[in-house]
Order: structure tokens, then C-alpha cells, then sequence
């Protein structure tokens, strides 16, 4: 076996939490892949769910024996999100950016090290979302439109131990163990720019000009949700991944990952509140963040090489921190090895029970991958 090969697999303890580009094993050290593919998403319990299609490139340079350098683009276009019931807002379609940067370097035997950074651009979205307002005592159920914006960056460090010994003997089996401490902020700008109104669907502008001088609680709330209102989430992620790796065929994975949040409500974060007056109820509107807070993951994999042909499968729980709230994923890939060309295909799907309610998304991608 080959360092490449640990080196390949190592870095999968923080990928896994943000979403970087994989260098299976199996490929060359130098690398361009090129993917796309595509499936069904649903950020957020509050979000409808909706069609997507990807574009993903990524590539590796060893720039020298004991420096690697990977790095990866996607592109992904969500289209225009499933009818919301009892309303005709409905959540409009965007384009987010993810690129990604890794660096990692053997500082020894059997240590390496590794850094990795992940940025999103600010990506704009109208998204269809539940609008609470006073009606005098009580409360009335809405939908309105929340035009977000909302970006991530992030980064990683990590090191890991490895056994192999290319001076060594042949073994059976290796192995090796890595921690890694991983940090994300997420940050969301939204506004109200329509919802359903009394009399129906209109857009927060005309609705605040018909208004006038007068003083409701309608007319208070929504004046309120016409301005810009941001919320910001700080992610800390602590991971550790053992792999062992069998007669050079077969890799045993499995990776735990620990998440720590700067709210103590995170679920909360990016939904607002305003009371238009004393003793009215308060009005609650907002998109949330684009993204399900864990608190904790653990995920086994298992991979197996034949001379053309590889097969990776894996499985991952996840505990999130709203109340009652777990998470199944499962995913695998299939490669076909021709020389120095790699045709895979690519898969997952992922049930989320959220407080009694079932969010189903999958992906499914085609790849081709060129060694240098």
C-alpha cells in the first residue's frame, strides 16, 4: 500500500461536515475531476422542497513528495421550489457557490498535517416561508416571502498518525487515526417583500403605501419587516476518523464529529420577533439558516478495491438540536478504473425526522476523473 492511499482517505473527517471535494483512493496523486448531477433539497423544515442540478470541478497537485494541494468548484442551481399549501407564494429558484481549498503536509513518517478552508458567497433567495401577526388578541397564520441572502466560510485543521511504513515489511493491515477542529460562520440578511394578506397575496411595498397613517398591528408588523434583519451562527466542529485498511483492498472507516454553536437556541436563528404594541402578540417571521444544526454525527464506511473496479458505501446518523430530531443517511459510489481515466457514479439519500415531521432529500451524480 501506498502513503498516497492514507493520505487519500485521511482528510475525510472535516469533509464530511463541510461538504469539500473527496480524493477517493485510488486515483493519482495528480488529478481533474469533473462532475455533475443532480436531486431533490429541503434546507430547512420551514423551506419546501425542490429540484436541483449541479456542476462540480476538483483537482489535486502534489507539489512535492511531502506537500498536497486539492481544491474544488460547485455550482449548484435549486429551481423554483414546491407550492406552498394554502398559498400561491412559492419559493423562487438561486445559485450558490462552493469553493474549497485544501493544503496538507507530512511532517514525518507516519504525522501529517492538514488545512483546509470552504467559502459560499452571499447567494440571494425569495423563499416562501410561515409570516405569524397579531390579530388583535390573537394570532393569524400566514405565508410571506423572505427575500435572503445568506453566505458561510469556514475552516479546518488537523493531524493524523498513520502506520504504514514504506520501509517496513508488508503488513496485513494498517491503519490511522486523526482529530480534527473545525470552524464555520454562517451569516443570513433577509426582508419581507410579499405575503398573504387579508384580502390576499400583495407585496409588503403596496401594502405599507395603502396603510397610510393608519396605526393597526398589521400595519406596524409589516412596516417593521420591510427593513433589513440579520442574524449570524458560529459552528465549532471536533471530529476524530479511524481507518484501517486491509491487504490493501479494503478501508474501514469510521468517523464522529462534535458540534458546539455560539446560541444557545440554534435552530432560532434567523427567525425574528417584533411586538407592534403592549399586550399584542408578537409577530414571528424569517427563513431560518440553510442548514439543520447537528449536535453530534457518527459515520462508518466501508470501501473495497478490485483491480478495475472500486465500491464505497456508507452510513450516518446524526442527532440535531432541535427537540426530538434525528437524521439516516446512506450513500455510496461506484468506479470504474481504465487506465488512467476513473468513471463513477455517485449517491445519497438522507430521511430527517424533525419534531414528528419527515424531510426526504437525495443526489445522485456521474463522474469522470483523469490522472496524471
Amino acid at each position: 500500500m501506498t502513503r498516497l492511499a492514507l493520505l487519500g482517505l485521511r482528510r475525510r473527517a472535516f469533509r464530511l461536515s463541510l461538504a469539500a471535494v473527496c480524493i477517493v483512493r485510488g486515483a493519482a496523486a495528480d488529478s481533474v475531476t469533473a462532475e455533475v448531477g443532480g436531486g431533490e433539497s429541503k434546507p430547512t423544515p420551514s423551506i419546501q422542497a425542490s429540484f436541483s442540478e449541479y456542476q462540480k470541478l476538483a483537482g489535486r497537485y502534489d507539489a512535492s513528495e511531502t506537500l498536497h494541494l486539492s481544491g474544488s468548484l460547485r455550482l449548484t442551481h435549486d429551481f423554483l421550489g414546491a407550492r406552498t399549501p394554502g398559498t400561491t407564494l412559492r419559493t423562487g429558484s438561486d445559485w450558490i457557490l462552493l469553493a474549497v481549498m485544501d493544503v496538507s503536509a507530512d511532517l514525518s513518517k507516519h504525522w501529517s498535517a492538514g488545512l483546509q478552508g470552504t467559502g459560499l458567497p452571499p447567494s440571494p433567495r425569495d423563499i416562501a416561508s410561515p409570516f405569524t401577526y397579531p390579530a388583535g388578541r390573537a394570532s393569524q397564520q400566514s405565508t410571506a416571502i423572505i427575500k435572503t441572502t445568506s453566505a458561510n466560510i469556514g475552516g479546518t485543521v488537523d493531524v493524523q498518525y498513520d502506520t504504514f511504513d514504506e520501509d517496513g515489511p508488508a503488513r496485513a493491515v494498517d491503519g490511522s487515526f486523526g482529530l480534527s477542529l473545525g470552524y464555520a460562520h454562517f451569516a443570513t440578511a433577509q426582508k419581507m417583500t410579499a405575503f398573504d394578506a387579508p384580502g390576499g397575496a400583495v407585496t409588503t411595498e403596496s401594502f405599507v403605501k395603502s396603510c397610510g397613517a393608519t396605526q393597526t398591528l398589521l400595519c406596524d408588523t409589516v412596516s417593521n419587516s420591510v427593513g433589513t434583519s440579520t442574524a449570524t451562527l458560529e459552528q465549532l466542529r471536533v471530529g476524530a476518523t479511524l481507518v484501517g485498511t486491509i491487504y490493501d483492498r479494503t478501508d474501514l472507516t469510521l468517523d464522529a464529529g462534535y458540534y458546539a454553536y455560539s446560541a444557545s437556541d440554534p435552530d432560532a436563528v434567523g427567525f425574528f420577533t417584533f411586538a407592534p404594541a403592549r399586550g399584542a402578540t408578537a409577530a414571528t417571521y424569517g427563513s431560518g439558516l440553510p442548514l439543520l444544526p447537528p449536535r453530534y454525527s457518527i459515520r462508518p464506511e466501508l470501501g473495497h478495491t478490485w483491480t478495475k473496479f472500486s465500491l464505497r458505501a456508507w452510513y450516518q446518523f446524526t442527532d440535531y438540536t432541535a427537540a426530538d430530531s434525528i437524521g439516516h443517511a446512506v450513500g455510496g459510489k461506484a468506479q470504474l478504473i481504465a487506465g488512467s481515466w476513473r468513471i463513477y457514479t455517485t449517491g445519497s439519500y438522507r430521511a430527517d425526522l424533525l419534531s414528528g415531521t419527515a424531510a426526504h432529500t437525495w443526489t445522485l451524480g456521474l463522474g469522470v476523473t483523469r490522472a496524471f
